[in-house]
């Protein structure tokens, strides 16, 4: 038999429960009573002697036990605690299992890292509010209400948070940053700390970071065939400039780490410069940006040349400095890889030339420019359906056929959302020949479109749509109509 505290409350089919005390203590929770028999969840490792003084606690009923993970066991320990109706650079890590009878906030904090890292989010929020501390992860880039905590718990919640990232404890007026590494079921993750003051107490926001993970393959993003190409085809050439340009968090970091996968890092000499290092890959060098001291990426990027590089990623290029000292770069011999924030692909050209560069560097260095939005995957619980009036009239325009429209249901699987997973929509074109002297010469954004006659980011999205791998409510959500 088994089963899984994920879900399970207290109910009259458990009888009395043992004492909170006693279950933090022996890793033990009542499951089930009959007329004849007691079950017993234990968290592993719980020990033999729990088990015989259950046994003579309830004779003459027969005892059986079931045992559950450690990391399970403290989520459901600490989603007790607190609960709103109950009243590096080298940092140390800190073990999620841990289950601390007499700091109910270390199973609180221990849980919510347990359980946003099994429902895959990205981020924890945890904000106080007039009557209460509201806790959201945001999985799939959507934030989701998952529970509330009892205010007088939040200065013991927010106080654990510093100093598990070496922060000031004292400190409640100004923002705070920090990181700290944690751990469960063997699996050791980076959390990015951010603290900022609101009017009822703090935001406190924890980044989770997968650091030594897998990093995804190119072709595990969702680009197509022609985008996969036109991207494989610039990270090929040994000289130039590769822009992805989209809103934060739009995966451009996750893309340009899957193109530097892509190349021979034996033969080449590869630097990124990253603010933060959020993936480690193997054979590469990655640095990470220290405003604190002045070190930048244009300061940065100006002391990785001297490192005789073959590629550079810079994470952002934010200002003229940078733009400037990667565009020579990537005259020079050097393959830059980079990003900046604008709308669409076409749009980075301009985006250059506002920061004070010469448009016949940009065509001469530019060799490729990709613009990319994330929307999520519907789940496989969703259901074929014919489009509407406003979707078919898109489809139409865009002269897509319809093969596999589907819209969201929900199940166990995506929690009730509809989604699950998400992948890229991308516009990517190459610079070079005719493209390159209309840059040189001024061509307006539309001469270039015409040029270029590409899938712009509302074609690709809507044949997804069509295909059933996405929602036609995502696109809209992504402003791509």
């Amino acid at each position: 038999m088994t089963v899984s505290l994920k879900d399970f409350v207290f109910s009259s089919s458990c009888g009395e429960q043992y004492g909170e005390s006693f279950m933090v203590r022996r890793g033990a929770v009542k499951y089930a009573e009959t007329d004849d028999k007691v079950t017993v969840v234990l968290a592993e490792g719980s020990g033999k002697e729990v088990c015989r003084f259950l046994e003579g606690f309830h004779l003459p009923k027969k005892t059986e036990f079931i045992s559950v993970p450690l990391p399970e066991f403290a989520s459901f320990v600490g989603s007790r605690q607190g609960n709103k109706t109950d009243g590096t650079e080298t940092v140390q890590g800190f073990a999620l299992e841990a289950i601390d009878e007499s700091a109910p906030v270390v199973n609180i904090i221990n849980a919510l890292c347990i359980d946003a890292i099994r429902t895959g989010a990205s981020d924890i929020h945890a904000e106080a509010q007039e009557d209460s501390v509201h806790i959201r992860y945001r999985v799939d880039g959507v934030l989701h209400p998952v529970k509330e905590i009892a205010l007088p718990l939040f200065r013991q919640l927010s106080n654990r948070i510093k100093v598990m990232a070496r922060l000031n404890t004292m400190e409640q007026r100004l923002p705070q940053d920090g990181r700290m590494t944690v751990s469960v079921a063997g699996e050791t993750l980076d959390l990015r700390v951010s603290i900022v003051p609101t009017s009822e107490g703090e935001s406190i926001v924890l980044r989770l970071f997968r650091g030594r993970g897998k990093a995804y393959e190119l072709d595990e993003l969702g680009f197509s065939g022609g985008q996969l190409a036109a991207l494989r085809s610039a990270v090929t050439m040994p000289y130039g400039l590769v822009i992805l340009s989209g809103p934060t968090g739009s995966g451009k970091t996750t893309t340009l780490h899957a193109l530097l996968k892509t190349l021979p890092y034996n033969e080449r000499k590869i630097i990124t410069i990253e603010d933060p290092v959020e993936q480690k890959l193997a054979g590469i060098n990655q640095i990470q940006v220290n405003e604190a001291i002045n070190l930048g990426f244009g300061g940065m990027l100006r002391r990785v040349l001297r490192q005789d590089p073959d590629v550079i990623m810079v994470g952002e290029i934010r200002d003229e400095e940078t733009a400037e000292l990667a565009l020579r770069a990537a005259l020079t011999g050097h393959l830059i890889l980079s990003t900046v924030h604008t709308n669409d692909s076409v749009t980075v050209i301009n985006r250059l030339i506002d920061m004070g560069l010469e448009r016949y560097l940009i065509a001469s260095s530019l060799r490729c420019a990709c613009a990319q939005r994330l929307v999520r995957k519907l789940c496989a619980c969703a259901r074929a359906a014919k489009p509407g009036k406003r979707e078919k009239a898109l489809f139409a325009k865009y002269g897509i056929a319809v093969s596999n429209y589907r819209e969201k249901t929900g199940c166990e699987a995506c929690g009730g959302t509809g989604y699950r997973g998400r992948t890229v929509i991308g516009e990517v074109f190459g610079v070079g020949g005719e493209l390159s002297a209309l840059i040189e010469k001024g061509a307006a954004e539309s001469e270039i479109r015409r040029a270029l006659n590409m899938k712009s980011l509302a074609y690709s999205g809507l044949e997804k749509c069509a295909a059933g791998v996405t929602g036609f409510s995502e696109l809209e959500a992504e402003a791509l109509l």
